[in-house]
């Protein structure tokens, strides 16, 4: 959903191409756990995420994957490993 809704209208063919190359992840019952978790943790102290969000870091997490982002402020779990530029980089 993320990636496909963020793609442009030239873009889609091709990154519709890219995720069927990749590996999916359902989201389970223990992802969904850590998405609430996360959700409400940062939500307690005041920073609202995004559910989506959650879910991503959530998922990337108990996977045991590298989270790839262009919005780093999204994700501020320390536990999570991101590899990422903030969004006001030029590139």
């Amino acid at each position: 959903f993320e990636v496909l809704g963020g793609a442009r209208p030239h873009e889609q063919a091709r990154t519709a191409a890219l995720l069927k190359s990749m590996d999916h992840i359902g989201v389970d019952r223990r992802i969904a756990s850590l998405g609430v978790e996360f959700w409400q943790r940062y939500r307690r102290q005041g920073r609202e995420l995004g559910r989506f969000d959650t879910l991503i870091a959530a998922t990337a997490l108990v996977s045991h994957n590298t989270l790839v982002t262009f919005n780093l402020r999204d994700f501020p779990m320390p536990e999570l490993r991101v590899l990422g530029r903030a969004p006001h980089e030029v590139y």
